[in-house]
């Protein structure tokens, strides 16, 4: 048996084996409860006037949210609008499948309590993480 690398012109036989091996595999471990695994995405933005204050991206994968990113512009912080933010987005979320959303955001960043007052729980610390810092990952049932 060899392991190579797999080249480019390889893409159809590989698709061809996964077709052909996921149905079984999938059977295996969900049974007749087989989740969707279409990829979604969505980005909600918040604007003032024609100027973008705020955005959040979401990518949704086997019926579970990730919030992927939010950024508040820096002179509309603490005014309300991540929390608008957020709670659009897991609406959203949930009328598209989603049944649970998670992040991952710095240990001591002020972002873990914003996340935590809107019912987040911290499910597991990543030591030595992004930049070599510890960070969380966080999780809520939608």
């Amino acid at each position: 048996m060899q392991i190579t690398e797999l080249q480019s012109n390889e893409q159809n036989i590989l698709q061809s084996f996964k077709d052909k091996e996921y149905p079984a595999t999938d059977n295996e471990h969900y049974g007749d409860n087989i989740p969707d695994f279409t990829e979604k995405e969505f980005t909600l933005i918040s604007k003032e006037s024609e100027v973008i204050t705020g955005q959040i991206h979401i990518v949704i994968r086997y019926g579970i949210a990730y919030i992927d990113s939010l950024l508040i512009g820096t002179e509309y912080r603490g005014k309300g609008l991540g929390k608008q933010l957020v709670e659009m987005a897991e609406l959203k979320a949930k009328k598209d499948g989603a049944h649970k959303i998670w992040l991952e955001t710095g240990s001591t960043w002020s972002a873990r309590g914003f996340y935590e007052k809107l019912g987040y729980t911290v499910r597991a610390i990543l030591p030595n993480d992004v930049g070599h810092q510890e960070c969380v990952l966080m999780d809520k049932m939608l």
